[in-house]
């Protein structure tokens, strides 16, 4: 019957179940247990961003260097989104050296190789254990002051949760699509 109507209700639904993960860990990081890790892990999540951050500087950068040098002979660094997917794919580390056989001039074939293994390096190597150091750092900063933050937490948002006589009861009724 519901086919018939021509109406994604899959949409509907997988709306309704992000809210639903955006309540629960709504709710988790008030809990005991879990309230401290939840609050490092979102200290964790700004050094990521970080991180990220630099990842998209780099793979441009290497992305712009390709598009100049192998624009003419390779088909992978014909235009610039082409090259950022290269030098993305190399990253994750699917990289093919024999795609710089290809060039003409043999002087450009080594720099293309080179130039293919200085992303496999500085990519899966420098920038992965940077990223783990980072994280590793932030949650040895925060580690010893879980329970600090914890309790932060809780005091900044006491009064936010507090049980309004207006207002109290549209909090705690279901939302209107589980009626559907």
């Amino acid at each position: 019957f519901l086919d018939c109507l021509g109406f994604g209700f899959q949409y509907l639904y997988s709306i309704q179940v992000v809210c639903l993960i955006f309540r629960l860990s709504n709710v988790i990081q008030f809990s005991e247990m879990t309230g401290p890790l939840f609050k490092i892990v979102g200290k964790m999540s700004m050094d990521f961003v970080s991180f990220l951050v630099l990842y998209v500087i780099l793979t441009i950068m290497f992305a712009t260097i390709g598009n100049l040098n192998f624009i003419t002979d390779i088909d992978k660094f014909e235009g610039y989104a082409q090259s950022v997917l290269t030098v993305f794919d190399a990253s994750m580390g699917n990289y093919n050296f024999t795609i710089f056989d290809k060039v003409r001039d043999p002087s450009m074939q080594i720099i293309g190789k080179l130039y293919m293994m200085s992303i496999v390096v500085i990519f899966n190597i420098l920038l992965i254990n940077l990223m783990i150091a980072i994280l590793a750092n932030t949650y040895n900063i925060f580690d010893e002051r879980s329970e600090g933050l914890y309790v932060a937490k809780i005091l900044t948002s006491r009064d936010m949760y507090n049980f309004h006589e207006s207002y109290g009861n549209f909090l705690l009724t279901m939302p209107g699509s589980n009626l559907l």
